[in-house]
């Protein structure tokens, strides 16, 4: 996560993601641009695998990254609007 050529800060230097933040009593949903370069999908998925949460879905959306255009905004919505219809 970050990235010195944007000169966005790391976030892991500050938390440990695969030590804390790992247990939800909630279902989890992790959506993850397939051309992230702020939060590669390698580490996203690391994460998702270590979690435990009473459900939990994992969506790599095709030729997205970090930022929101339409084609994500429309891939979200289909994502959400499923998860309501459960």
């Amino acid at each position: 996560m970050g990235d010195s050529k944007l000169e966005v800060k790391c976030m892991a230097e500050s938390i440990d993601m695969m030590k804390d933040n790992l247990h939800f009593k909630i279902p989890v949903y992790l959506i993850q641009g397939e051309e992230d370069i702020l939060t590669p999908k390698e580490m996203s998925k690391q994460y998702f695998d270590a979690m435990t949460a009473p459900k939990k879905e994992y969506y790599l959306l095709p030729k997205a990254a970090h930022g929101f255009n339409q084609a994500v905004v429309d891939t979200q919505y289909k994502i959400f609007k499923k998860i309501s219809t459960k």
